[in-house]
């Protein structure tokens, strides 16, 4: 129990405390209950050092916090959200020749009207981009995915081209203790629980073994299908000719992420890197 003394001088505390504030609002106007400070209920702006009080009091210094919450409030909130938008978009490991591409200026947009009306972001939507070589597959896959983030509420964003994750995958191979390296369920859970990815080239990995192939694909693919985690595919291949090199189990499920409408054919556009 708390010795006699220190309950002493904490009631010797409060009383001095009490006087002060006593002391304060005597110098204030009849209808201030903020001594001063303006209001109560003090909030910070999360990635800034801007903070209002929500309720304010009806004196001078309340008016002036009123206002502060009215004009810088909303203001500090908008470019804290642009600075959370923008550290997703840098920690997306978007490749920098890719990271400005935008939709408006993807160079066939103004050609194909109707299939830039089908690219409106939509909570879960996943999409598949396939055709030739160089119609800017990559390039419609990272606007899109950066107009999700502009509107919609997304907490993460993960490019990577699948070659270059099956490779990462294989890597952990290659490391017994994993103390400063990832292990092989590390890599799968990156991409398959981050909030959108953008998985690039699908059908152009080196196919060594099918079945394990197969199953890494099933495993962050099927884990992205079961939690409604939108997901932009770009391939070379249609998801018929898919089938083929990643097994039926993948691409159903691609299929069905997608869905019919969800399929955008750049088959007959032209090539953009001639």
């Amino acid at each position: 129990m708390r010795s006699f003394q220190a309950r002493i001088a904490t009631a010797e505390r409060r009383v001095a405390l009490g006087e002060e504030r006593d002391t304060i609002q005597a110098t204030r106007p009849t209808d201030c209950w903020c001594l001063g400070v303006g209001g109560k209920v003090r909030v910070t702006i999360p990635d800034t050092d801007i903070g209002v009080y929500m309720e304010t009091c009806g004196c001078a210094e309340g008016e002036e916090q009123r206002l502060l919450r009215e004009t810088e409030y909303p203001l500090a909130r908008k470019r804290a959200a642009e600075l959370r938008r923008l550290g997703i978009w840098d920690r997306a490991a978007i490749p920098l020749a890719f990271k400005e591409f935008r939709l408006g200026t993807w160079p066939s947009a103004l050609a194909y009207p109707k299939l830039m009306d089908l690219l409106v972001p939509l909570p879960h939507k996943s999409l598949m981009f396939f055709g030739s070589y160089g119609t800017g597959k990559t390039g419609l896959a990272i606007g899109y995915a950066y107009e999700c983030l502009r509107t919609l509420d997304i907490y993460s964003i993960r490019f990577i081209e699948a070659p270059q994750m099956l490779a990462e995958l294989r890597d952990t191979y290659n490391h017994s203790s994993h103390t400063e390296t990832p292990t092989e369920q590390q890599v799968v859970d990156k991409y398959a629980r981050c909030g959108l990815l953008i998985f690039d080239d699908l059908g152009a990995e080196q196919v060594r073994n099918t079945g394990w192939v197969e199953d890494r694909l099933y495993q962050i693919i099927g884990a992205r299908h079961d939690e409604l985690r939108p997901t932009v595919f770009t391939s070379n291949l249609s998801l018929a000719q898919l089938e083929a090199r990643i097994g039926e189990r993948v691409t159903w499920r691609i299929g069905e992420m997608v869905g019919r409408a969800g399929i955008v054919s750049l088959e007959g556009c032209p090539n953009l890197r001639e």
